[in-house]
């Protein structure tokens, strides 16, 4: 059986509970916990984005090619993103990748708390030339505005390597992760400034074959220990049925489908 996670517990513990209630098929959508990725342990459990460990390597991947080796890092204070940032300080150890610092922003950010990035950039500044931000969009936006209005920007010698591990990148929206949702086009500042930030977040599949990925899911999902049911018409993709003799939204037609 698949059922949604409890907000409120690890998914490492809800995995156990589903054992418990003899229920062991888990999935989830939006798990970093890292301790779930171990299949000896967890060996039903799948997830639709990364684990920590998976995004923390393609964050020290981005740091070793450029051959930065000292940072200062910006954490958002809720359990998913620190359990990224302990990946990472712990990948950056083995990879002599030096964390000068490691700041929490507030879990839920809010712009009357751009004052706390500003006492970052305005202690590290001297201290580094990167900064690796694992926060929201809004606090992206607040930081690198916030140090272009310092002058920091102009020469180029400053870098914002931002996570964004939720909302896939959309090359259609042209201020996607450089303006906050509510603001108006006239009062954005301007991007140019953005040129200093480097964003490692999800994309949309591009590779040829990723259509014959799609119809593997299915078939797997089909299969042991899975075991999903797909009716046959949902899955080829729908098909309009009409019922002439019955009313819809009638009790009886609603029965009528779903006994169908």
């Amino acid at each position: 059986m698949l059922f949604r996670p409890f907000a409120s517990l690890l998914l490492s513990d809800q995995y156990r509970l589903s054992i418990i209630l003899n229920q062991c098929h888990l999935s989830s959508k939006k798990c970093s916990d890292s301790k779930v990725s171990e299949k000896s342990i967890f060996p039903t459990f799948a997830r639709t984005l990364p684990p920590s460990s998976k995004v923390s390597k393609s964050l020290i991947s981005l740091l070793k090619h450029f051959e930065w080796n000292q940072l200062v890092l910006l954490v958002s204070d809720n359990p998913s993103e620190k359990q990224i940032a302990e990946a990472l300080i712990h990948l950056a150890q083995k990879h002599d990748i030096s964390i000068l610092e490691t700041f929490y922003l507030p879990g839920d950010y809010l712009t009357k708390d751009n004052t706390t990035l500003k006492e970052i950039v305005l202690q590290t500044y001297k201290r580094t030339r990167v900064y690796v931000l694992i926060a929201d969009a809004y606090a992206l936006v607040d930081f690198i505005r916030f140090m272009q209005a310092q002058g920091l920007l102009d020469s180029g010698e400053y870098v914002v390597i931002a996570l964004e591990k939720e909302e896939t990148y959309n090359p259609d929206k042209e201020y996607q992760f450089i303006r906050r949702e509510f603001e108006a086009a006239w009062l954005v500042a301007d991007p140019v400034p953005f040129r200093s930030v480097l964003l490692v977040c999800p994309g949309a599949p591009i590779h040829p074959d990723y259509s014959l990925f799609q119809d593997l899911v299915l078939i797997y999902s089909e299969s042991q220990p899975f075991n999903i049911p797909f009716h046959p018409v949902i899955k080829s993709g729908g098909q309009c049925v009409t019922f002439p003799d019955l009313k819809p939204r009638t009790e009886s037609f609603v029965l009528k489908i779903v006994n169908n």
